[in-house]
């Protein structure tokens, strides 16, 4: 019996006898994530300040050659992408109002390395690019695997090497991504009850997790989150 044949009693009940499930949705095996482990082109489509020095990107992908019906942009739970940028990028560049805007409240600047008494921190978090680049790890909260988005919520820091250039995006601005990273995987129903303890940013990879157990009509997990 399927659940169009079924007729609610409209008492609201917790667990109900009529509850069907529906079948979950997969993707086909011929289905090509457009995240490969190689730099991908991403236009910022929207930019959002979340609070004094939090913001909200969002990200569409950009192919160089023509997209086929088959191509998705799928982020597991938890797992993250990798943003970079040249070195040599020009820190002047005008960007989005509210980012600018708190640029100039910041108002520390970049951090100059070249004196000896400062020392310069190791960036290179992407092991494979040389020194020409700056690159920084980020966890998706959301994803819009067929429309090609995704929207990531960064922390500013002021004088940051990559907080500097993110300020100059604005929308239309073209950045470059690629992925996936992370070994955290979930299996449906895995635990019975899930807790979460979370500060910051860092809530980025679990709500990301809890949010695709609550999209997930067939995972009963209860889940609490601390934050």
């Amino acid at each position: 019996m399927s659940s169009e044949d079924l007729v609610c009693c409209g008492s609201g009940c917790t667990s109900c006898v009529l509850d069907v499930k529906p079948s979950k949705h997969t993707l086909p095996s011929d289905v090509t994530n457009v995240f490969d482990r190689t730099y991908k082109p991403f236009v910022c489509e929207t930019i959002t300040q979340a609070t004094a020095n939090v913001f909200r990107f969002r990200f569409r992908y950009v192919s160089k050659t023509a997209t086929t019906d088959r191509d998705r942009l799928i982020v597991p739970p938890g797992c993250h992408l990798m943003l970079r940028t040249l070195r040599t990028h020009n820190p002047d560049s005008t960007g989005n109002n509210q980012l600018q805007a708190w640029r100039a409240e910041t108002s520390t600047g970049p951090k100059d390395y070249s004196s000896t008494s400062v020392k310069k921190p190791i960036e290179k978090y992407d092991k494979t690019e040389d020194d020409l680049y700056i690159s920084r790890p980020y966890t998706p909260i959301a994803f819009d695997q067929e429309q090609g988005t995704f929207d990531v919520l960064i922390k500013l820091e002021p004088g940051g090497l990559m907080s500097n250039y993110l300020t100059t995006l604005s929308v239309g601005s073209r950045t470059e991504w690629k992925g996936i990273y992370g070994d955290f995987l979930w299996k449906r129903n895995q635990h019975r009850n899930v807790v979460a303890f979370v500060q910051g940013v860092a809530i980025a990879p679990v709500y990301s997790t809890l949010r695709a157990i609550l999209d997930d009509d067939e995972d009963e997990t209860r889940l609490m989150l601390c934050a």
